[in-house]
């Protein structure tokens, strides 16, 4: 309902600008929504917005209130994701030794078809479907985290293994700018928060006693990312997944991919960012996986691996084109302006989603047939989606770079939003990828392209200690 309202006063067009929604006078009927009282809120928002229908700017700055309140319900309803997390708090196991490192690596993924019915609310509202795989990249599994126990009662984390980003937390105060993305280590407080070992509830105590109730120790944690920023492969969600594993080893509970999965959901809804389940299924589980998650507002992800032989994973890589086209991924607003034309119901936008639906049950099939050429069909087809989706988010040079290469290829796509980042492409003869890399970089502005050796992860998440 509100969602409704919200695209009737954009006009239908998804251009409400960014900002705040901190009028006062919508105060009191956000925070009925806040606390669940519906009613109340549906009600103080059609009272407040008779005031504010008498001109333009006005017009949309209640809009944007209104997808404020949008915002709250998003959020509240993936938060029903916690539901599916059945790790026992109460029984812990062995924990590492105090200044031993638990190391947990993470493949990156490749999103084959269906991307953006994995995201909130059309996850839940339509359904999602995602086929995606795993990769290593030149050898190596990308992102990772370690971890280990201090005697010091506190937590100390360094981002992409650069001592300059050393962020402490010495006390529960310092974890209050969680939820702001720009602020260094946010993600991991948002990991500490969402795995169980501090919560900023009062009644549990300080930090000190917190940390001594759930590790015995303090914590020190160091993550990385070896790939460029803006790769467009599940990085930060995956990153997530890694610190979640650490930390539970460290805390010495047990725990499962399917509770990492549905934790980097709770994570990223603290964090603000929002994103969907895609990018933690691929980085997590090995190979080739189909993540679905239901029409249903209670959120739960359901993972189907694909079962393929190695002749096919040999096949597969020697045709695996991945490429950084030199452009980062551009993500500012993608996300919240494809939720906003979701919301306006324009029939091309419902339509595309499920098109996207569709082409994600035909890539599952071709994989189970090991159907090269299917794949790289659906590959044509979800960029084409994707650029319908979010429009703008093919870069010059990724047509021209399709352009060139366009009769060499079976398909491809750029991995996650598009925008730029990785390009993905299954070619037709596993010996011209060197000429094709030539012809690449002959572009106008292909110096700065680079190309990566795939090989299919047919572990995943892994920890070592």
């Amino acid at each position: 309902m509100i969602g409704e309202v919200l695209g009737c006063m954009a006009g239908g067009r998804g251009g409400l600008r960014s900002g705040p929604a901190s009028n006062r006078d919508f105060a009191t009927a956000l925070k009925f929504i806040q606390q669940e009282n519906y009613k109340e809120g549906l009600e103080e928002l059609k009272n407040v917005r008779s005031r504010w229908l008498n001109q333009p700017d006005r017009i949309v700055r209640a809009a944007r209130h209104y997808e404020g309140a949008v915002q709250i319900l998003i959020r509240k309803t993936v938060m029903s994701a916690q539901n599916q997390v059945s790790i026992n708090f109460e029984v812990k196991g062995n924990k590492p030794d105090v200044d031993k490192w638990v190391e947990v690596k993470c493949p990156a993924r490749l999103d084959l078809s269906g991307g953006w019915t994995d995201t909130p609310p059309i996850c839940y509202e339509l359904g999602g479907m995602v086929v995606d795989v795993a990769i290593m990249l030149n050898g190596e599994k990308p992102i990772g985290c370690k971890a280990k126990r201090v005697d010091d009662l506190n937590i100390t984390i360094v981002v992409s293994d650069d001592i300059d980003e050393l962020v402490v937390v010495a006390e529960l105060s310092d974890m209050l700018n969680y939820c702001n993305p720009t602020a260094k280590g946010a993600l991991i407080k948002c990991c500490l928060l969402a795995a169980g070992v501090v919560t900023l509830e009062l009644s549990a105590g300080g930090l000190s006693d917190q940390l001594r109730n759930t590790l015995g120790s303090g914590l020190h944690l160091v993550t990385w990312a070896n790939l460029p920023q803006g790769s467009g492969l599940g990085t930060s969600s995956i990153l997530a997944a890694s610190v979640l594993a650490a930390i539970w080893r460290c805390m010495g509970v047990q725990y499962t991919n399917t509770d990492i999965i549905h934790s980097v959901l709770v994570v990223e809804q603290l964090l603000s960012t929002g994103g969907g389940w895609q990018d933690q299924v691929g980085g997590v589980c090995p190979g080739f996986n189909v993540g679905t998650s239901p029409q249903d507002p209670f959120v739960k992800v359901n993972v189907e691996h694909l079962e393929v032989d190695a002749d096919f994973l040999a096949e597969f890589e020697s045709r695996l084109l991945v490429v950084y086209t030199g452009k980062p991924r551009l993500a500012k607003n993608l996300l919240q302006n494809v939720i906003r034309n979701w919301y306006c119901k324009d029939q091309s936008i419902t339509q595309a989603f499920k098109d996207n639906y569709s082409i994600a049950e035909k890539c599952r099939e071709a994989v189970i047939n090991k159907d090269l050429k299917g794949i790289g069909e659906c590959l044509n087809q979800y960029f084409i989606i994707k650029k319908i989706l979010a429009p703008g988010s093919e870069p010059a040079l990724v047509k021209e770079i399709f352009q060139e290469i366009s009769k060499d290829i079976l398909g491809g796509t750029l991995c996650g939003a598009g925008g730029g980042g990785f390009l993905v492409a299954l070619v037709k003869d596993p010996d011209s990828k060197a000429g094709l890399q030539k012809r690449m970089q002959s572009l106008p502005g292909g110096e700065f392209i680079h190309f990566y050796t795939p090989q299919i992860d047919t572990q995943g998440l892994v920890v070592e200690d």
